[in-house]
């Protein structure tokens, strides 16, 4: 069964700042999920925050009804996948090892990387078109080609609930919309539920099928895209002139 996302005044600081400010959501179990708002709105804390990577400091995430909170760190991997913006690339990897790094949550004592190159692991790089540079290093990929190993890497954690921080970022407008119809893909065949942080609204409303407007660190607005992708709803959340969204106004 997909898993559902609940996510509960949820408040999460940076320092000492607090960028989600008792933030609540759902996510239906299965959806295709994108998270839209501007600059600082606080779309990367969030996510953070849902992946335990970030502490929070009040509310509660539950996953399937099953609070996050009371995982151990290994047992919350194996629930929760977050694909980062960016990453280090002085690994002294191959992109084929680095990709397998992301199975470690499935593994026993005595993990080794070369143990674990399986059938998953190839998948996962045949769908993002990265068979050809599975030997190469990860310091030599270009920041496209290190977006789309990143996005392998959360696939093949295989959780039921998927992150994505920006996964179109540093990518062609082609690349773009295959990145975006194969996550699409894979979360249907698999049932998972995926929370995308998104600044393309184009992109959001072809592939989405759940919509989360933040701004200021609080829901705005949340929903299907025709009841959320409106003039008047993106005019408030990014503050700007509706003249300035006349594009959109007319696909409504």
């Amino acid at each position: 069964m997909p898993a559902e996302l609940i996510i509960s005044d949820l408040s999460i600081p940076v320092g000492h700042e607090l960028i989600v400010d008792r933030f609540s959501a759902r996510v239906p179990g299965g959806a295709f999920a994108a998270l839209l708002g501007p600059n600082g709105a606080g779309k990367t804390t969030l996510l953070g925050g849902l992946s335990g990577y970030l502490p929070i400091a009040a509310g509660e995430v539950t996953l399937n009804g099953t609070l996050l909170a009371t995982l151990t760190p290994r047992q919350r991997a194996r629930q929760v996948a977050l694909v980062p913006q960016v990453s280090r690339q002085d690994l002294p990897l191959t992109v084929r090892e680095a990709v397998a790094l992301a199975r470690y949550p499935h593994m026993r004592a005595n993990f080794s990387p070369a143990g674990i190159i399986n059938g998953t692991v190839a998948a996962a790089l045949e769908s993002l078109g990265l068979s050809e540079l599975a030997e190469r290093r990860v310091g030599s990929l270009s920041g496209g080609e290190l977006r789309r190993m990143l996005l392998a890497q959360g696939l093949v954690q295989e959780t039921p609930l998927l992150l994505l921080d920006e996964p179109t970022a540093f990518l062609d407008p082609p690349a773009r919309r295959m990145i975006m119809d194969e996550m699409r893909r894979v979360a249907r065949e698999r049932e998972l539920t995926v929370l995308a942080a998104l600044h393309d609204i184009d992109l959001a409303r072809e592939f989405a099928d759940y919509i989360l407007l933040i701004k200021d660190g609080r829901l705005l607005a949340g929903g299907e895209p025709a009841a959320i992708l409106t003039p008047d709803n993106l005019a408030g959340l990014y503050g700007c002139d509706p003249r300035w969204l006349g594009e959109i106004e007319v696909k409504q």
